[in-house]
């Protein structure tokens, strides 16, 4: 276990031992942490940080984030769906691994930093590194139903502008930007 997060993790958990697995899993071009939706075909890929095992051999995947400032109260919701992901892979994908039902995030941001400007021009910047740890429950269904949605998205006709798509109106808004651009340009 890394030392600057023992005491933040829950206790009885440990780094999963299996080395060369890791190292797999965290190479996303080896394509060896996957899941395939049974119903649309539809297959998720990923690459895995580090994983959790407790003394049962249950897993709980663990994610390093790094951050310029220290994280917020909300600061691990735009996290959520990657747990999930994780956590589906590992335990419906080719691992079939047995989940605790937590996922844990690790965020890394400077508390200071010290420069120093050496002669030949060159900085060195130390960091001191304020560590938190957000332990999530994860939520299965919810990444196979994103996967499902994904795959019943990318194969329906693209859908037609929404009045209140943020996306949309960005679209739209350029769109008018760029006539009145043109038409600006016309009239010199």
């Amino acid at each position: 276990m890394p030392s600057e997060i023992e005491g933040q993790i829950s206790k009885g958990l440990v780094l999963y031992p299996d080395q060369k697995k890791i190292d797999s899993w965290r190479n996303y071009f080896k394509k060896t942490l996957t899941y395939s939706c049974p119903d649309t075909g539809g297959t998720l890929g990923g690459a895995l940080d580090d994983l959790l095992q407790d003394k049962d051999n249950r897993v709980a995947p663990l994610d390093y984030k790094t951050r310029g400032y220290p994280i917020k109260e909300d600061s691990h919701k735009y996290y959520i769906t990657q747990m999930n992901c994780y956590a589906l892979m590992l335990s419906e994908g080719p691992t079939q691994l047995e989940l605790n039902g937590k996922a844990y995030l690790v965020f890394y941001s400077p508390r200071s930093i010290i420069s120093e400007e050496k002669p030949i021009g060159t900085n060195i910047a130390l960091s001191d590194w304020l560590v938190e740890v957000v332990e999530l429950k994860i939520d299965i269904e919810a990444a196979r139903k994103l996967v499902r949605d994904a795959v019943d998205c990318l194969q329906s006709a693209i859908p037609w502008a929404a009045r209140d798509c943020e996306q949309c109106k960005y679209i739209e808004d350029r769109i008018d930007m760029l006539r009145d651009m043109k038409k600006a340009g016309e009239k010199t």
